[in-house]
């Protein structure tokens, strides 16, 4: 399990090291696959090559297509690692020093990532034991998830890789969640694995289909999509899709939306506004967009102004409102097909839960349809040339369209369904422009397969909800608890910590336990609020005392030296008169310098005296107080 994990920090590490040809990173493990088994020779035969393909996984878990492992080989001839002669491939041993699989610092990688995990989690999840190969396994099943928002032939998914969210992925995802929300190293090693595992997916495509321009193609948006770039579903999601269509802009790709599509977010929003003050509101009756605004504390007049800036939201994020195009026969696709494989794959499958509604199926079809309207029946390999693209944070409906469309058009060869999800579109062009986008469609696929996987079920909602109210009817909780529980984030929060999103968790003396922990939250608040008022008042008289003390000792500067400039103005003005005497030399000037001097010393010692000295010392003072306050003085 955690050699998989290794292999995709190493395919990451050797993509940003040189950017090679997908297929190119892999020559490294094949080269050391023939150093550890030994190989010098093989033949050119499909059950060897089989063999060496198994081998392969074995040692790296990495897998590869029977087409794909054919054309490493080509690409290993290129190379001069291989040469074939008489059917028989024949190793060229002076070649394999040239390609490196040092795995030690991808390993280190990966035990950091662990580590990580596992510290992050203990603090969220305190109740809970970790183990580390129990981690190394959720987040081998984690990447699996995207195997379906990455498809390129339904065939090749395995169904049995998936399962239905259990406690360790529910535990994983929240630490992720909370990942991204630090930012930072921890979030940083997962984007590598990711990453990593991305690449290694695209390892199914052919070359030239990842090589498309995207200047003529026109795509369209489902729902959910245009729902979270209105906050539908928090904050985090809202900025990164924001920032993923304005990648798929930087490349050229013009955004549209249905007006059914449109039409139908319009009743969305219009439910929420319904019911997001109705007393009646019932969470496991609602739609995940109106359970989000009523957690963050929405009411009617905030939908309200979702609503009245629906049309000029879309304009400033350059998404054009597009009539549904009139229905032309000739290219007409069996809508009635389609629907069954979008049941049979929701019904099916226990990864696509809850089944969407028979109503949002149909318009999923709808948008379906009008793409290959559009389309007039022309199908191709490649994204520009398709022209016309919807596209869904569905892996399910882009699953179904994929399996449908590989039926519709069999005798055609590949070509581009109609609907594929945002993370298949985002990774090519990705791929493609590394150097000048921002990888936003990594944060993106991660964020919202952790949330698909923290999302409670149906079933999680109703059992809550059937309980609280079960609690309220019999007298034991009030209305505002029940408020509280029913809608409060923070009680939402605490019952998924209780829980792990297991609805058999769910236990009629849950909700008062909630309760309790809410209480004692909210008394820890107060103690550290109280404690923090108190450590500021602490802070706030010392500083006080220090001020007192520092202007007590200036008041005494500026008075000493105020003293000294007053005598020094006395003994000048006794001076300068006597001088005035001597120079003088008359009996009429000494009589007159008597009384001035008389005159001058009474009122110098005197009120003028005292005036001078306080006029002079305020000055001192303050020009003191200003260097201190300006931190010049010392």
């Amino acid at each position: 399990m955690k050699i998989y994990l290794v292999s995709l920090a190493f395919l990451k590490a050797l993509w940003d090291r040189e950017k090679k040809i997908l297929l190119d990173l892999y020559l490294p493990f094949l080269v050391e696959l023939f150093k550890r088994k030994n190989i010098l020779s093989f033949s050119n035969d499909v059950n060897e090559i089989q063999k060496l393909r198994e081998q392969l996984e074995e040692e790296f878990g990495l897998q590869i297509s029977s087409h794909a492992f054919t054309t490493l080989l080509n690409r290993a001839k290129k190379k001069d690692i291989l040469h074939l002669k008489d059917k028989k491939y024949y190793i060229e041993e002076e070649k394999l020093n040239e390609f490196s699989l040092n795995l030690e610092n991808a390993n280190k990688l990966v035990e950091e990532l662990i580590d990580a995990i596992e510290n992050t989690g203990k603090k969220l999840f305190p109740d809970v034991t970790f183990d580390r190969n129990i981690i190394e396994k959720s987040l081998s099943d984690f990447l699996v998830q995207f195997d379906f928002q990455l498809i390129i032939d339904p065939e090749s998914i395995k169904f049995e890789n998936l399962q239905k969210r259990d406690q360790n992925l529910f535990i994983l995802s929240k630490v992720i969640y909370h990942f991204h929300s630090e930012g930072g190293q921890n979030w940083d090693l997962l984007v590598n694995i990711v990453i990593g595992h991305f690449l290694s997916r695209l390892i199914f495509y052919d070359p030239n289909f990842l090589g498309a321009k995207y200047k003529d193609l026109n795509v369209f948006l489902d729902t959910r999509i245009i729902l979270r770039l209105f906050g539908g579903e928090g904050e985090a999601l809202k900025k990164i899709y924001e920032e993923f269509l304005s990648d798929l802009r930087n490349v050229n790709v013009k955004l549209f939306v249905f007006q059914h599509t449109l039409d139908e977010v319009r009743g969305i929003l219009e439910g929420c506004h319904k019911w997001i003050d109705n007393p009646s509101y019932d969470p496991s009756k609602a739609s995940i967009a109106l359970r989000h605004f009523k957690e963050l504390g929405y009411n009617q007049s905030d939908i309200q102004l979702i609503l009245s800036n629906l049309e000029n939201k879309l304009k400033k994020l350059g998404i054009e409102i597009h009539n549904t195009p009139s229905v032309s026969p000739q290219f007409q696709i069996d809508e009635k097909r389609l629907k069954e494989v979008i049941q049979e794959v929701y019904s099916n499958n226990p990864y696509f839960e809850p089944a969407y509604k028979e109503f949002t199926i149909e318009k999923d079809i709808k948008s379906i349809s009008s793409i290959y309207q559009l389309r007039k029946g022309h199908n191709s390999q490649n994204l520009k040339n398709t022209r016309y693209l919807f596209i869904t944070s569905n892996a399910g409906l882009s699953y179904s369209v994929f399996k449908f469309h590989k039926e519709e058009f069999k005798d055609t060869g590949f070509s581009i369904p109609a609907c594929v999800t945002d993370t298949f579109l985002g990774t090519l062009i990705w791929v493609n422009n590394a150097k000048k986008l921002k990888s936003n469609i990594i944060p993106l696929s991660v964020i919202t397969t952790s949330l698909s996987l923290i999302q409670p079920s149906k079933e999680f909602i109703y059992k809550w909800q059937t309980e609280i109210e079960k609690l309220k009817s019999q007298g034991i909780i009030s209305e505002e608890q029940y408020i509280l529980l029913r809608d409060s984030q923070l009680a939402r929060e605490m019952l998924e910590e209780k829980t792990l999103g297991d609805p058999e968790q769910i236990v009629p003396a849950t909700p008062i336990e909630i309760l309790k922990r809410i209480e004692q939250k909210a008394y820890e608040e107060f103690i550290k609020e109280a404690k923090s008022h108190e450590e500021t008042r602490k802070k706030l008289l010392a500083e006080t005392q220090k001020r007192q003390l520092l202007e007590e000792r200036i008041n005494q500067i500026s008075q000493r030296w105020a003293k000294r400039i007053v005598g020094f103005l006395l003994l000048f003005g006794v001076i300068f008169m006597s001088l005035q005497y001597f120079i003088s030399g008359t009996i009429e000037r000494l009589v007159s310098f008597f009384f001035s001097l008389v005159s001058f010393m009474i009122s110098i010692i005197g009120i003028t005296k005292e005036r001078m000295r306080l006029w002079i010392a305020e000055k001192i003072k303050n020009s003191i107080l200003g260097k201190r306050l300006d931190g010049n003085y010392n």
